[in-house]
């Protein structure tokens, strides 16, 4: 009877610890993320939780959440994780969320992407669509020549691009330079010069709202090194949002 009562005590013990290691979120949370840690103002929960078993064993819970977007100029659907996994001792979870990979998929959607190219999901760790890369195979050399013709003009593209933003921006053309940058963004989303440039020049020009909503924007899209690299140039050039 007294190891019984002490086997018992140990479980109940452990399941208060393993209990105390992961947050029941509720919607207010995923609201809260969504504004905080997305920079979302207008988006609209559509259903959830649902509960969803990772390639990790765990189950998960998704909300599926609908924004307007500033960039696709379209209806964005996305969705937020209560994502349980293993720490370093015992299961804990956290918010992650997929909107990079839709935004990525949807301008991928409307990309004439050359033959030989295509693109190609990489998961993360719960097994779910974590990102998309471009990936291209060739089986004769002159269409391998054409695809590295391609990705030189587009690398050169994406040079002379940050060029002209640079040089419509001194000139204090700074509607020009917001036409331009949204333009390579739009064709890039990881083209940090462009998000810098868009963020500057509608600070320049006193759309502060527009100003801190492309910078959100270029943190949703953007690494965090890249991200990173944005702010330390608005630094650099005295470039306040407030």
């Amino acid at each position: 009877m007294k190891a019984t009562r002490i086997l018992t005590a140990v479980l109940l013990l452990a399941a208060a610890i393993l209990s105390a290691c992961t947050k029941d979120y509720k919607e207010e949370d995923v609201i809260k993320y969504i504004r905080e840690e997305l920079g979302l103002s207008s988006y609209s929960v559509i259903s959830g939780p649902e509960e969803v078993e990772g390639e990790d064993g765990y189950t998960d819970r998704i909300w599926t959440v609908s924004t307007k977007d500033f960039d696709l100029e379209e209806e964005l659907v996305f969705h937020v994780c209560d994502d349980h996994y293993w720490g370093l001792e015992w299961v804990t979870n956290c918010m992650t969320d997929d909107l990079r990979y839709q935004k990525q998929r949807a301008l991928l959607e409307n990309f004439d992407m050359p033959d030989g190219f295509s693109p190609e999901e990489v998961p993360d760790s719960s097994g779910r669509p974590g990102w998309i890369m471009v990936v291209c195979g060739f089986d004769r050399r002159e269409d391998l020549e054409k695809g590295v013709e391609f990705v030189r003009d587009y690398r050169d593209y994406a040079s002379v691009v940050s060029e002209l933003l640079e040089a419509l921006y001194r000139t204090r053309d700074y509607a020009c330079v917001r036409d331009y940058a949204t333009k390579a963004i739009q064709m890039d989303p990881m083209n940090l010069q462009a998000h810098f440039w868009l963020t500057a020049s509608l600070v320049k020009s006193r759309n502060r709202g527009l100003a801190k909503q492309a910078l959100a924007k270029a943190k949703e899209m953007l690494g965090e090194e890249d991200y990173a690299d944005v702010l330390y140039q608005l630094g650099n050039q005295n470039i306040k949002l407030e």
